[in-house]
This record gives structure tokens, C-alpha cells and sequence, in this order.
């Protein structure tokens, strides 16, 4: 996901595991397929890495390594006052699905709970969309939604030095995930905040539009317009109403 929001193609990556006994012949082989079924899709390869053993917990490292045309790789600086900021796909899925792994929301049907579960486990990487992106010269800013719209959204504010406005009302949602929220308005929170939802977030001339609309089109991707760069500093959201919403929790922080 990093890779697809610089625009880059993925070229294959690197393998550490720390087992923590002798693994299970069927668990490894499992795994095995997995990561075979992940190269085939993104044409990617296994370069190198290490193997060893340990007394503690199951350890995986994977470094992704990806390629760009020089001097064109998206970067979180960039946004530029008088843009639009897009997002792909929906928003909240994976957060969702997660709360409802833990048992913190009631039941839905199994179909709803299976998609937003599976959203959080199998997250799709926008490879495609970055590498579109890049090679039309579309955006000015990227980066993928991991730890929250509201945190990723700051990322590009802080490092673009602008200030970034957010209309809760257009931001996309599954039907899964608005009928969670039609039900209980706090879980806007989770959709705000609550992250992994491996989306691209991106800023763009509103002159772009029209060919942003035909990328869409082309690769069967939503994406939609969800705010505006101005003057300032940071990222401020409102509601349907036009009021700054207060948010108890912006996002997820590694430190």
C-alpha cells in the first residue's frame, strides 16, 4: 500500500521469520500459498531474507521494495492551495470489521459481517491507481489511509504546509458500513480515525477532474471529492451542517 501511494511498481521484497518452535508443516505451507498467491498478483518476487527460531512470539517482517520513474514518485508534500482531496474506494469497512472480531457492535447478517471482516483481513492495495495517478500527473500529494483518515489527512497538511477541510457528509461508505452508522452515530469515530483501511488519499487541481473521472472509470474504482486545501494549518472537518466537528480521537499513533 505504501508503494501503491508513491506511485510505484511493486518489483518484490524481502522475508524475515522468527519462529518460536518448530512450525507446523501445514500452518508453513498455508502461509506459503498465500504469499504465492500475493506475488502472482502483483508480479512480484521473493528476493532474500532470513529464517531463525526464538523463544517467544511468532515474528514476520516483510519489506516491500517497489520502483518509480525518477523524479515522479508521490510524496506526502505537494497540495497546494485551491485543490480538491480525493479518497478511493470506502472508508470504515475495516474498522468496522474490527469491532465486530471483538464483539463490540451487534450482529448484522452474515454477508454484512463476512465484507466488513474481510475488509479488515484482506485490504487491497491501490497499486493500480497509484501507478494511474503518477503516469497521468493527477495529483500533487498521496498517502494511504492506514492509521486514519483524520491522521493520514494531517500528513499531507504538515508536510504540504497547508490547511485541509473535510466534509463528513461526502465521505463514501459501504452500504454495510452506513447502516452501522445510521444506527449509532458514534461509530463516525471509527470511520474518522479508526484506520486500516488502505485506501489512497490524494490532492488534486480541480482542472484534474475530468480525468480523474475517466481513471475511475477505468479501473471500476470509486473515488469521490471529500474536501479542499486552503491557508493554515492541519485538518478540520465538518458536518452536514456546515459545523467544525470535535474529534476525541484522530487516528492511530505509533509512538
Amino acid at each position: 500500500s505504501d508503494l501503491a501511494s508513491m506511485g510505484a511498481r511493486p518489483l518484490g521484497y524481502l522475508l524475515s521469520i522468527c519462529w518460536p518452535a518448530v512450525p507446523e508443516a501445514d500452518w508453513v505451507a498455508a502461509f506459503a500459498d498465500g504469499l504465492r498467491q500475493t506475488q502472482e498478483s502483483y508480479d512480484m518476487a521473493l528476493l532474500g531474507g532470513d529464517t531463525t527460531a526464538g523463544g517467544g512470539s511468532l515474528v514476520i517482517n516483510v519489506t516491500a521494495l517497489g520502483e518509480a520513474a525518477k523524479g515522479r514518485a508521490l510524496t506526502r508534500g505537494g497540495a497546494k492551495k485551491g485543490e480538491q482531496v480525493y479518497v478511493s474506494g470506502t472508508l470504515g469497512d475495516a474498522a468496522l470489521g474490527l469491532r465486530l472480531l471483538r464483539g463490540d457492535l451487534n450482529s448484522l447478517p452474515k454477508n454484512a459481517t463476512d465484507y466488513l471482516i474481510g475488509r479488515y483481513r484482506m485490504p487491497t492495495p491501490r497499486i493500480a491507481l497509484g501507478r494511474g495517478l503518477v503516469e497521468g500527473g493527477l495529483a500533487s500529494a498521496c498517502i494511504d489511509i492506514s492509521d486514519g483518515l483524520l491522521a493520514d489527512a494531517r500528513h499531507i497538511a504538515e508536510t504540504s504546509g497547508v490547511g485541509i477541510s473535510i466534509r463528513r457528509g461526502d465521505l463514501p461508505l459501504s452500504g454495510n458500513a452506513n447502516e452501522l452508522v445510521a444506527q449509532d452515530a458514534s461509530l463516525w469515530q471509527d470511520v474518522l480515525a479508526g484506520g486500516d483501511d488502505y485506501e489512497l488519499l490524494f490532492t488534486a487541481p480541480v482542472s484534474n477532474e475530468p480525468a480523474l473521472r475517466d481513471l475511475a472509470d477505468a479501473l471500476d474504482l470509486r473515488l469521490t471529492a471529500i474536501g479542499t486545501i486552503g491557508e493554515g494549518a492541519g485538518v478540520a472537518i465538518y458536518d452536514e451542517a456546515g459545523k467544525v466537528l470535535s474529534i476525541s480521537d484522530a487516528g492511530w499513533r505509533h509512538f
